[in-house]
C-alpha cells in the first residue's frame, strides 16, 4: 500500500509545483535589480555640444520627431492637471517625472492635498519620487535591453500591439470612460497583473494603436535613453510681445476697493463667485478698446484673423448686467483674467499695446 502512494504522492506535488510556476510567472515581476542594477533618475538633457553630436549621429529628436507623435495622439487625455495617473505627455520633463496612483479631485479627503503642478511644487525628478512618483522610462542600467524591459511605457505600447483595437465598430463594455472611473495606474513591479487582467489596455487606451513608424519612433527613442536637448532660444520678436505683455499687465493700477488683490490660491473658478472679494465693474467699449472700472486703460489690439471680437467679450457675460455698475458693464470675470485665458490659450495675436489714457 505505502509502495502505491508514492507515485500519487509524486505527481501531487508536481502539479502543485507547477501551479506555483504558472503563478510567479504570471503574477510576480522579474527582479530587476538583479537583473539591471538600481533605479535612480537619470540626466535627460544634453547640453547644447552633447545635443548636436548626437544629432549628428543620426540620434532621434525628441522635438522633431516624439513630440509631434505625442501631442498627436497622447496629449488630448495626459497634458491636464488630472491626466490619467498624472502622467503629463505635453513635455519631456513630464514623461520624465512619471506617473502616480494619487487622485487629484478626491471629494472624499476631508483635508487639502499636496499639489503636484508640474514644473512647480518639485524642483527634479528626485524630487517627484519622494512625492510618489514611479518611472514610465528606463531609470537602471544603461542597455537597449533595459530601456525597453523596464520601461512602463515600452511596455504598454507592446500591449496595444499584442492586442490592437479595429479601428470602427463599437467599443467594447470593458473600456470604461466616465470622468470618476477607478483608474489603474500599474509600476513596473505591478505590470505582470495589469496585462494579465487588462490585456487590452495597452496605449492608446481605447483606441486604435500607433501607427508602425510612430511605435518605431517612440521605441528607439527611449532605447537611445529617451535623451532631448535644451530648450531653443526665444526669438528676438517672441521676447518682445512678452516683455510688452508684462508691461502692460503690471503697469496698469486700479484702487484696491474697486479690484481684487489677484492671488492664484484664491481664484478657484470663476463660478465660484461667493469664495472671492467682490471684483470691479468691466465695461466693454469697442473691439480694440476695453475699459476697466475708473481707471481707463486700453487693451491690446486684436487681429480678426485669429481672434474675434464676440468671443472675446463672452467671458466677460457669464453674469448678468450689475445695475450697481451702470450700463453695459458687468461684474465678474474681469478683463485681466480674460485677457490672460486668451493668451495662455493661444487665442490671440497681439500688435503693440496702446498706451494707457
Amino acid at each position: 500500500m505505502k509502495t502505491d502512494r508514492i507515485p500519487l504522492l509524486t505527481l501531487l506535488l508536481a502539479f502543485l509545483a507547477g501551479c506555483t510556476t504558472v503563478y510567479q510567472a504570471t503574477y510576480q515581476a522579474p527582479n530587476y535589480l538583479s537583473l539591471y542594477g538600481p533605479s535612480a533618475p537619470k540626466k535627460r538633457v544634453l547640453d547644447a555640444l552633447q545635443w548636436q553630436q548626437a544629432l549628428a549621429q543620426g540620434k532621434i529628436s525628441y522635438r522633431r520627431d516624439i513630440k509631434p507623435v505625442l501631442d498627436s495622439r497622447c496629449v488630448a487625455c495626459h497634458a491636464c492637471y488630472d491626466a490619467p495617473c498624472q502622467l503629463k505627455l505635453n513635455s519631456s520633463a513630464g514623461l520624465d517625472r512619471g506617473a502616480t496612483k494619487q487622485v487629484v479631485y478626491d471629494g472624499s479627503r476631508l483635508s487639502a492635498a499636496p499639489p503636484t503642478r508640474l514644473f512647480i511644487d518639485a524642483a527634479n525628478t528626485e524630487g517627484w519620487r519622494k512625492k510618489a512618483f514611479h518611472p514610465v522610462l528606463n531609470e537602471r542600467e544603461d542597455s537597449k535591453q533595459a530601456a525597453l524591459n523596464n520601461s512602463l511605457l515600452a511596455k504598454l505600447l507592446l500591449l496595444k500591439r499584442d492586442n490592437p483595437l479595429p479601428e470602427s465598430g463599437k467599443l467594447a463594455d470593458s473600456f470604461k470612460l466616465n470622468i470618476d472611473r477607478s483608474l489603474e495606474c500599474p509600476t513596473m513591479a505591478e505590470f505582470g497583473k495589469y496585462q494579465r487582467q487588462h490585456s487590452g489596455w495597452g496605449m492608446l487606451y481605447a483606441l486604435p494603436g500607433l501607427s508602425l513608424k510612430d511605435e518605431y519612433l517612440l521605441l528607439q527613442w527611449l532605447q537611445e535613453g529617451a535623451k532631448t536637448g535644451p530648450l531653443p532660444a526665444l526669438s528676438r520678436q517672441t521676447l518682445k510681445e512678452i516683455a510688452l505683455w508684462e508691461n502692460f499687465f503690471t503697469s496698469v493700477s486700479l484702487p484696491r476697493d474697486r479690484f481684487w488683490d489677484i492671488q492664484v490660491s484664491k481664484i478657484d473658478s470663476p463660478t465660484r463667485q461667493p469664495l472671492l472679494p467682490r471684483p470691479s465693474c468691466v465695461r466693454a467699449a469697442s473691439p480694440h478698446l476695453r475699459k476697466l472700472g475708473a481707471g481707463y486703460a486700453a487693451l491690446p489690439q486684436m487681429t480678426g484673423r485669429d481672434f474675434s471680437y464676440a468671443y472675446f467679450v463672452s467671458p466677460l457675460r457669464y453674469r448678468t448686467p450689475d445695475k450697481q455698475c451702470g450700463p453695459g458693464r458687468y461684474r465678474g470675470l474681469t478683463a485681466f483674467a480674460s485677457l490672460s485665458m486668451a493668451v495662455s490659450g493661444s487665442l490671440i495675436s497681439a500688435n503693440t499695446p496702446r498706451r494707457a489714457v
